[in-house]
């Protein structure tokens, strides 16, 4: 656990050291250890945050990934303006500044966008209004005002421009599943129109208030973990777009779920568990650009992945499965008396069929695995076909 190789003579006498204490990974810019948050600055700069008591840094690239700078070092936990312990919160200011929630330091360190210190927020941990008790998701609203999701002490707090406190949302020090009340909230985010979003982790869902912090909306169900489109595991990020569209990244069926303004079920990026592009380990921190593209801090993967909005002039007409997240793909399109029909793949609960009818939904019009009662022996529909005014369905094995 020291990250090293000591080498020892036949005699039992030290002779030196492979490796670096407390340093298991490359330093460079281009290596992250842990990534648990990114942010995305007005000109397009992007900030890593290494977490989960593993990296200590924060890193800055521009616009096309080059790393321009760090602060904090590699492996090695502090306290003082050059060092981080378990920092988890990331914003930039409308200026470049750069603000992080030092979560064990319970505190937030601000720094130029050059990287130089700048000062501190917070007053060592406690629960009067200039202290934290770790201190994880941070943001701006479009007038400056400054928020901090106060994990620990079950609420966030708002300071106006000059960094001076306002107001509290939540009952400070106690946690619950009331809309008053939070259980350690990881992540805020503000749109447009001053709305307030806030990853309620261990609530399991995302809680909407307006500008005047009365509560609006929940998204998810309180105090179910589920892997549905309805429920969340552990939302840990959220974000927002420029047209208010509500993007919540979740640690366990690992996923980036969108949803709009109102709380209608978008589509889904991720949601199984790898390496490969598409998918994800325990991601805990997102951010949206103006472009809209995605930014998801893939922790226990140490990389940071983007996916852009979709292919210019292509327009999505239907999401993630017809509502089921097991539907891994249409394999199957046929035109039939007028009306298209699409032949969906999906291994747990076997190949399906659903129409486009004249309301412009998908309707489902088979039963799940196609005459047969177990999903896998039918798993895809993979052809369909007309003939003699009929239509045919050929499907995977079985």
């Amino acid at each position: 656990l020291n990250q090293r190789v000591q080498k020892f003579n036949h005699s039992l006498v030290y002779e030196s050291t492979l490796g670096t204490i407390d340093v298991p990974y490359i330093t460079d810019g281009y290596h992250y250890n842990q990534p648990g948050s990114v942010a995305v600055d007005n000109d397009g700069n992007i900030g890593i945050l290494e977490d989960d008591g593993r990296g200590y840094r924060f890193i800055k690239l521009d616009a096309e990934g080059e790393p321009l700078f760090t602060i904090g070092e590699a492996g090695i936990a502090g306290s003082d303006n050059e060092h981080f312990n378990d920092a988890r919160g990331l914003t930039f200011a409308a200026n470049g500044d750069i603000y992080i929630g030092d979560c064990a330091n319970h505190r937030i360190q601000i720094y130029t966008k050059s990287g130089n210190y700048k000062t501190t927020l917070g007053n060592g941990i406690g629960q009067e209004n200039d202290q934290f008790y770790c201190p994880t998701g941070l943001t701006f609203d479009s007038t400056g005002n400054f928020y901090v999701a106060d994990t620990l002490n079950h609420r966030v707090q708002i300071f106006d421009h000059t960094l001076t406190y306002s107001t509290t949302i939540g009952i400070t020090g106690e946690a619950g599943t009331e809309n008053d009340h939070f259980n350690e909230p990881h992540g805020v985010a503000v749109d447009a129109d001053g709305n307030i979003y806030v990853a309620d982790l261990f609530n399991q869902r995302v809680q909407k208030f307006d500008s005047n912090h009365t509560w609006k909306m929940t998204l998810g169900v309180t105090g179910e973990c589920g892997y549905d489109f309805a429920h969340f595991c552990e939302p840990y990020g959220v974000a927002v777009d420029d047209v208010g569209n509500i993007y919540v990244v979740q640690k366990f069926g690992p996923r980036v779920q969108v949803f709009t303004q109102k709380g209608a079920y978008l589509t889904t990026v991720g949601g199984a568990w790898g390496g490969l592009n598409g998918q994800m380990r325990e991601p805990l921190g997102l951010d949206v650009d103006a472009e809209r593209d995605i930014y998801i801090a893939d922790t226990l993967n140490h990389r940071i992945l983007k996916y852009a909005l979709g292919v210019p002039e292509w327009k999505q007409v239907n999401f993630n499965g017809f509502d089921k997240p097991s539907s891994r793909g249409v394999t199957a399109l046929e035109v039939f008396q007028g009306q298209l029909y699409a032949g969906v793949s999906d291994w747990y609960i076997g190949g399906q069929i659903y129409r486009k009818e004249e309301d412009l939904d998908w309707h489902l019009v088979t039963s799940p695995g196609i005459e047969s009662s177990h999903a896998h022996n039918n798993p895809a529909i993979i052809d369909l076909a007309v003939f003699n005014n009929q239509l045919y369905a050929g499907t995977g094995w079985g």
